[in-house]
């Protein structure tokens, strides 16, 4: 995993949607920012489940389920699906910011040059690591008994 330089307001911000606090987030982004703090919530409860089994404590059936729903959760938040909608509604928001596109990044995401569809893929597979990561860094850490 690589180290990522946050703020700790960035870091804040992500910790309360994580813990249940949802703000109102409007359209398309909201959706994938609720998705990415849902994914944390999970991975961070299935870290819990894995710490209790480790225990001793059997609790399959919850940690099948969780696993599930982290599974489920990352499929919804697979980097290239992250892509594709980031890029469609980057380009959909940008008039409304009286913002202009380069000509070479105003078409569909199959279209785009390599450099671009690459850059894109590449962030977005960090910032579902980084939703991993601060979901870890939010859940307190229980003690092994």
């Amino acid at each position: 995993m690589t180290e990522r330089n946050l703020t700790a307001e960035q870091i804040d911000a992500f910790k309360k949607i994580c813990s249940g606090e949802k703000p109102y987030l409007r359209g398309e982004v909201g959706f994938f920012l609720n998705l990415l703090a849902d994914l944390a919530a999970a991975e961070s409860e299935l870290k819990e489940t894995k710490d209790l089994l480790r225990a001793g404590v059997s609790h399959w059936e919850g940690a099948e389920e969780l696993k599930t729903e982290v599974e489920r959760l990352r499929g919804a938040l697979h980097p290239e699906r992250l892509a594709r909608n980031f890029h469609r509604i980057y380009e959909r928001l940008a008039p409304s910011f009286s913002y202009t596109t380069r000509k070479e990044s105003a078409v569909p995401f199959d279209d785009l040059p390599d450099n671009n569809k690459n850059l894109m893929l590449a962030v977005c597979s960090e910032i579902v690591e980084l939703a991993e990561d601060m979901g870890n860094q939010a859940a307190p850490e229980k003690p092994t008994p």
